[in-house]
């Protein structure tokens, strides 16, 4: 036996010994490189100045009046393109065709108000669909999407079948009700993401599932300016969601108090796309 080998069994400490060794002969065998955040895709558009554009109130309004290409990183190539809507009312929208991943969208708008402006926010939509907002039927299901019920012990026979268009389940049906339910839940997998039902039971049988309200965002921190006239104000906004192939994202600013449309001059705006990625590098 080895001196430092003694040296740790005498005074008690063999595990953290070995724990240490084992320690560095791994970190010789691997390096993690993690970085906190790669780039998937960038939208910047900027009005020529003094030019003026209306921030609408309520009704959350695109902001971008004309097509950008988006740069993004090498990897990413062949994910993102630009996607005109077919009414030619609405620009500045990316399509996103590659894998589920979760991200954090990120918007900048700077303007300076001609009037009097207040509460102005920036809102990203996915779908057309603010991601602050609930929907139902979650995104990027195919055909194949799995229903499954469970109960109490001794519940069984229930089943129930999905419909699915354009990637977002609109309804479930009970195929069969089973017996012997006190309660049952309801787990919807397949490619998608965020699609939750809720089921309701009678006399022991499955009687109806019906799809659960829940929104696209996991979490964020949004972006509200107050602003004077002619003062340029800044807002930022930040989301955290989880993308999935055909998923049209925008964005959109209004102002929240009543009133007519407040005219701005917009000096810049942004749509930023990052992920977190882990990097292993031998």
């Amino acid at each position: 036996m080895s001196s430092n080998t003694y040296n740790a069994v005498k005074t008690n400490t063999i595990a953290p010994y070995i724990n240490k060794q084992i320690e560095s002969r791994l970190k010789q065998a691997i390096k993690v490189n993690l970085k906190p955040s790669v780039d998937l895709a960038s939208v910047y558009f900027f009005n020529q100045s003094g030019v003026s554009t209306v921030v609408p109130w309520g009704s959350p309004s695109n902001v971008f009046n004309t097509n950008i290409v988006p740069s993004y990183d090498t990897p990413e190539i062949g994910y993102w393109t630009q996607y005109t809507d077919p009414t030619s009312s609405n620009y500045g929208k990316l399509k996103y065709s590659g894998p589920n991943t979760e991200v954090s969208i990120e918007t900048l708008y700077t303007y300076n108000p001609l009037t009097i402006v207040e509460n102005v926010m920036t809102l990203p939509a996915i779908n057309g669909t603010l991601l602050a907002s609930l929907y139902t039927g979650g995104r990027g299901y195919d055909r194949f999407v799995n229903v499954e019920i469970s109960g109490p012990t001794g519940a069984k026979g229930a089943t129930a079948k999905a419909t699915v268009v354009d990637g977002n389940i609109t309804a479930i049906d009970v195929v069969n009700r089973g017996t012997g339910y006190t309660y049952a839940n309801v787990i919807i997998t397949g490619s998608g993401v965020e699609a939750f039902a809720t089921a309701t039971v009678a006399s022991g049988k499955v009687d109806t599932i019906s799809l659960t309200p829940t929104k696209m965002m996991k979490s964020a921190i949004p972006g509200l300016s107050q602003s004077s006239i002619n003062v340029v104000s800044t807002i930022t906004t930040t989301y955290k969601v989880t993308l999935v192939p055909g998923d049209i994202i925008e964005m959109k600013a209004a102002t929240i108090n009543s009133g007519d449309l407040n005219p701005c001059r917009v000096h810049a705006a942004r749509l930023q796309i990052t992920r977190p990625t882990n990097e292993y590098v031998n």
